[in-house]
């Protein structure tokens, strides 16, 4: 028979505690193998459903716990004021619109002086001089030709 209960006490370093049945009567031992494996640790005030069975001194103990559905309660989120919000946005749009201007202004006059020196005619390059006959050239000595 499945009886309802609170953790009434609970040893978290130790791994067990005891359960007040809901219908009253003496506090049931209950250990932490007992408790579903479901990554939540108990604490005191958790309700659960157990059953009760007898260990091997005839002492009783709680054994296949279930937790019992609770009510959610959820807290409504601090209140932020919408101008804050919404300040918030209109800076960051601001910062974007003028690092984007900033980037073709700079662009622009890139391509402005680009043009520039494309419609003064710059001139070609300048051919390297010939070397001259015979002496150095790299730091070795050049034969002469023969004439």
């Amino acid at each position: 028979m499945r009886i309802e209960g609170t953790i009434a006490k609970w040893n978290n370093d130790r791994g067990f505690g005891f359960i007040a049945p809901a219908q009253g009567g003496p506090d049931v031992f209950v250990h932490i193998s007992a408790f579903p494996q479901d990554g939540i640790r108990p604490s005191l005030g958790d309700r659960f459903s157990f059953e009760i069975d007898l260990d091997p001194d005839g002492k009783r103990r709680g054994v296949r716990l279930l937790r019992c559905r609770r009510a959610v309660v959820r807290e409504p989120p601090p209140d932020i004021a919408p101008r804050a919000k919404a300040g918030a946005g209109r800076a960051g749009k601001l910062i974007f619109l003028l690092l984007v201007a900033g980037l073709a202004w700079y662009g622009f006059g890139e391509y402005s002086r680009y043009r520039g020196a494309q419609q003064q005619g710059v001139a070609a390059p300048v051919a390297p001089p010939p070397a001259p006959e015979g002496g150095t050239a790299g730091g070795r000595e050049q034969a002469r030709p023969l004439r």
